[in-house]
This record gives C-alpha cells, sequence and structure tokens, in this order.
C-alpha cells in the first residue's frame, strides 16, 4: 500500500510563493511576520496537510543549544560614528545595535566594538586588533556616518556585512531597507488619504546612503499613481540657518500637504512653525507611518554574517549581494518596536541559507 509523501516546509514554501526561511518563521508565529502573512501561509500549510516534524524540531533546537552553549564568539562591530557610545543612546541608533546584539547572543556570539575615531586608531591597527583577538566576523552597521576610506582590501580576511548603506554593496554584502518598496507604500497610504500635494525633503546624508533610491522613486511612483506632476524634492546638507532657509523656501514655493522626509530636524521644525502639513518619516515612525523593521534589518546582517563566518566565506568586494527587507505601514505608535513577547529573529531556523527571504 502507498504511502503519501509527507508535506516539508519547503512544499508549503513554493505554494505561497516565498523562501523556506519565510515558513519556518510564520508557522512559529513569529512577530517578525505580518499578520496577514502568517495567516494566509498557516491556511495554506493546513490545506496541504502539513505537520510538524517533531525529530526535526528537536533536531534544531538542539543545534541552536550547542551553538549557544560554550562559547561566546567575538564579532567586531566598527562604529563609524561620531560619538563613542552613538549607537547605545541615541534612541534609532539603538533599536538597531540591539537588533543586532540580541540576535547575536541567540547564535552564541557578541558584538565587540572598535570606534575608527579613537585616538591612535587606524584602519590598519583596527584590523591587526581584530585579527590578534581571533575575530573572523566583521560588520559595517551605517545610521547616519560612513567612511570610506575603510573600503581597503584588508578586510578580505574576514567574513563581513554591512548594512543600511547601499552603496556598501559595492565592496561587501549589504541588508537595506526597500527604498522603492517603502516610497511606493507611503505615497499610495497618503493618497488613500486623500493627500494630493506630496513633497519629498531628504538630508544630503540620507540621500547619499541610499544612493538617491528614493529620490527616484519618489519621482516614478508619485506619477505613475495618478499621472500628476510631483513636487521638486528638496535636499538640503549642513545645518543652521542656511538649512531652515531652504526648507521656508521650499515651503513657499511648492505649499505641500504632506511630506516624506527623513530628517527629524525638518519634522520638528514643521511642526514647531505651525504648518499644516502631514510629515511621514521615511525612517521607524513613532508615530505612525513607515515601519522600515529596523531591528529585523540589524538581525537579518548578523544571522547572514554568522553564516559566512561558520562556511569561511572570506572575501572583500567578490560577488556581492544586496538584500532588501520591506517596510511596512504602521497607524499607531508602534512602528519599529517589537511586540512584547516576540521570539528571537531566527531561533526557530535550523539552516543558514546565504540569503534571506524579506516579507
Amino acid at each position: 500500500m502507498a504511502t503519501t509523501p509527507l508535506v516539508t516546509q519547503r512544499d508549503v514554501a513554493l505554494a505561497c510563493g516565498v523562501h523556506p526561511s519565510t515558513i519556518c518563521l510564520a508557522l512559529g508565529n513569529s512577530a517578525m511576520i505580518p499578520a496577514t502573512t502568517r495567516h494566509r501561509i498557516l491556511g495554506i500549510a493546513q490545506k496541504l496537510g502539513y505537520q510538524p516534524n517533531a525529530a526535526a524540531r528537536t533536531l534544531a533546537q538542539m543545534r541552536v543549544e550547542k551553538r549557544k552553549a560554550p562559547a561566546d564568539v567575538p564579532i567586531a562591530w566598527i562604529n563609524q560614528e561620531s560619538t563613542r557610545d552613538f549607537w547605545r543612546t541615541q534612541p534609532e541608533a539603538r533599536v538597531y545595535y540591539e537588533g543586532a546584539r540580541r540576535q547575536a547572543s541567540e547564535l552564541g556570539y557578541h558584538l565587540d566594538e572598535f570606534w575608527i575615531h579613537e585616538r591612535g586608531m587606524s584602519l590598519r591597527r583596527i584590523a591587526q586588533i581584530i585579527e590578534a583577538r581571533g575575530i573572523e566576523a566583521v560588520v559595517f552597521p551605517v545610521f547616519r556616518a560612513f567612511d570610506a576610506s575603510l573600503l581597503q582590501p584588508v578586510w578580505g580576511q574576514f567574513s563581513t556585512i554591512a548594512f543600511n548603506h547601499y552603496r556598501a554593496g559595492d565592496w561587501f554584502d549589504v541588508v537595506c531597507s526597500d527604498h522603492s518598496y517603502n516610497t511606493a507604500l507611503v505615497l499610495r497610504e497618503l493618497r488613500k488619504r486623500a493627500f494630493r500635494k506630496i513633497g519629498l525633503v531628504l538630508s544630503a546624508d540620507f540621500e547619499a546612503s541610499t544612493n538617491g533610491l528614493i529620490h527616484s522613486h519618489y519621482l516614478r511612483h508619485h506619477v505613475e499613481l495618478d499621472g500628476a506632476e510631483p513636487l521638486p524634492p528638496c535636499v538640503v546638507g549642513g545645518s543652521g540657518a542656511a538649512r531652515i532657509q531652504e526648507w521656508e523656501q521650499w515651503f513657499t514655493v511648492c505649499q505641500p500637504d504632506a511630506v516624506l522626509t527623513d530628517d527629524r530636524d525638518f519634522a520638528a521644525w514643521a511642526d514647531s512653525s505651525g504648518r499644516q502639513v502631514k510629515i511621514v518619516q521615511l525612517r521607524d515612525a513613532a508615530g505612525g507611518g513607515i515601519d522600515t523593521r529596523s531591528r529585523f534589518v540589524a538581525a537579518t546582517a548578523i544571522h547572514w554574517l554568522i553564516g559566512k563566518a561558520r562556511r569561511v566565506q572570506r572575501g572583500f568586494g567578490v560577488d556581492t549581494q544586496r538584500l532588501l527587507i520591506k517596510g511596512a505601514w504602521e497607524n499607531t505608535a508602534t512602528a519599529g518596536a517589537e511586540p512584547p513577547g516576540a521570539p528571537h529573529v531566527f531561533a526557530e531556523c535550523a539552516s543558514f541559507p546565504p540569503i534571506l527571504a524579506a516579507v
């Protein structure tokens, strides 16, 4: 009598059109996967007759515990920001740091931070220290600053990854927000709410780190929505009175009823000036708007990096890959926050694929 083949997570992934790692998270009811996606995957899994493999689950848990158990392996965290404690004291940056730290800890690693502006520090000195400490994996996080002088072949002896800087993908594997998707999402949501004159204000640093993607996709998606002529974007560098003057001039000419921006200073200025305009942040929003899933971006980068280190994948600027993480629209003040009791990002998965699916 023929037996019915067991339905695997890979079968469910094929039926759902997503990566098996997404199925792994969804079936574990991970809060890192949007609820609508989880429900869709669970429904398809039930229709296919999927049953959890108890033996495989036990083996996966044993692997996790083994990885966590005796080793506490260091990962070099290269701090390129202006202050030594930036990643732990700047609220928005700390979300990334905590996501990375927790994911590293879950897999038996810890972050060993190196501040490049330390007195007497140089690229050669950093590399020597990292090598002397037996560190094999290096992460280059970016929030405001990216030091191009770090882009040297010396990193070829380590497993490396960067996150939050699209152009770093020319030299490192990199995890970034999907700026095209996020920009289109925000524009669609604002259109649903009857906003028509939607502007874009970016800091020069953010424009550079995204390689102009938000700027270009704003222009394209804006036109695709209803054929309307988009407002000219306002990209501002520097600080002080000159910066405020540029904002004033742009507002006077464009008269937007909503503005997409990455710039907290601009948002605060617009609010304090009493202007009747809807501000939507292009980084994680504190009061609704786009959730760029910062914690997930950082955790994914660490997960990918550890996988590379375990496979002894070294190299600099060779066959680099970019992984883009889609954001989600938030109507409440929960964007960027991890739900209470949410499991660590990849603790339930037993394998380390070189590229992970973004939901």
